[in-house]
């Protein structure tokens, strides 16, 4: 039991000091023992073990006007590398990054051109100067939910889901390390966490306007999922009843505001088809009557949809983002505007401004559950 517990500690030591470099990058054992609150002797040691298990290096020296310079400690970011899958989008995305998130290989593969999931991915590898064996963890970004048995369902992208699944198991059989699934708007939202240099709320709604509608959840720092990993499908809020007279069916967010809602509308309003959502970003700005009112509906119903949110919730920072959200450029204020006026809480709206927020948040979460899972092996 003794021995259990002398383990324990010593795990957990060596995890705080990974933790605290990751966090403040190169550091001296001096200002690593001060920092986690240990005694120096402990820190020593734990780094001589980790520098051993190759962890670790050893980079120069600090500057100290006080007296010796001791040396720096880091992470050694080659001792493993992390791939993301974004499959969230029109295509697929692969990047590979090392530890400390540097990119080492990326490239777009179009989902037309997508015949043998096994051959893309070994035609990734051959582009690259890593080695498949080296891989610590794969994460994938998917645009739906994954249930706890690893299933897929609820996806967007109902005509990509084959190939999704085709890819997801190809890489289960090929590398030798953990292949996750996330959901890649939650994903998105611990990119903007990390990424948002104007975010300082500890407590974050973030929802996404594109092919589909999407949100995800921060809560005191954490990503909130719910029970069934299903947390933030903001799509199914019921806006209201279908606008025909003759149907009593109900429209859920995601069937008024993602892109293609958008586009049928506007076709239904006049007979007209849009071949993108900028020929309609167009036509607002030129105050094209039709154009007009759709916006302002499109408007009213995301900010009900939010309002009816950061109430339950009590969370007073939005963060949107998505295609949908480039239609004016006025769009963040007016939908800010009109949340402020509907609720007696105040609540302030923001615009994403991470790029490619889904893959950051893959490699993000693939060192997180690298190092968290590193003595479980």
């Amino acid at each position: 039991m003794i021995a259990n517990t002398q383990t324990d500690v010593k795990v957990n030591n060596q995890k705080a000091i990974l933790e605290y470099l990751l966090e403040h990058g190169a550091t001296s054992r001096a200002d690593i023992a001060k920092g986690i609150s240990s005694s120096k002797p402990t820190v020593s040691k734990n780094v001589e073990e980790l520098l051993e298990k190759g962890l670790l290096e050893e980079v120069g020296k600090g500057d100290n006007s006080l007296g010796k310079k001791g040396l720096l400690l880091d992470i050694n970011c080659e001792y493993a590398s992390v791939l993301a899958v974004d499959l969230s989008k029109n295509a697929i995305r692969f990047q590979l990054c090392n530890l400390r998130k540097q990119e080492k290989t990326s490239k777009i593969y179009q989902y037309n051109k997508v015949e043998n999931a096994k051959e893309l991915l070994m035609d990734f590898f051959a582009d690259s100067s890593e080695s498949i064996q080296k891989l610590g963890k794969v994460v994938v970004a998917y645009p739906g939910v994954i249930a706890h048995n690893g299933s897929f369902y609820l996806s967007a992208i109902k005509e990509r889901e084959a190939v999704m699944q085709e890819l997801v198991e190809a890489l289960k059989k090929t590398v030798s390390c953990d292949v996750i699934v996330k959901n890649d708007i939650n994903l998105s939202v611990l990119a903007e966490q990390t990424y948002n240099t104007k975010l300082q709320a500890e407590n974050l709604y973030y929802m996404s306007f594109d092919s589909g509608v999407g949100a995800g959840i921060m809560i005191h720092g954490k990503l909130y999922e719910g029970d069934r990993n299903a947390a933030g499908e903001v799509g199914f809020i019921l806006r209201n009843k279908n606008q025909r007279e003759d149907s009593q069916e109900y429209q859920t967010l995601e069937e008024r505001v993602s892109l293609g809602a958008i586009m049928e509308r506007y076709r239904i309003a006049c007979g007209k088809t849009l071949t993108s959502i900028d020929e309609f970003s167009e036509l607002v700005q030129q105050k094209n009557e039709l154009a007009e009112k759709l916006y302002q509906s499109i408007l009213e119903d995301i900010s009900v949809a939010i309002s009816n949110v950061t109430s339950v919730l009590d969370i007073e920072t939005v963060v949107v983002a998505g295609a949908v959200m480039k239609i004016s450029a006025d769009m963040r204020k007016d939908i800010e505007d009109r949340i402020n006026a509907m609720s007696p809480f105040q609540t302030a709206v923001m615009i994403s401004e991470v790029e490619t927020a889904a893959v950051k948040g893959c490699i993000l979460y693939g060192i997180q559950s690298f190092f968290s899972e590193l003595w479980n092996q």
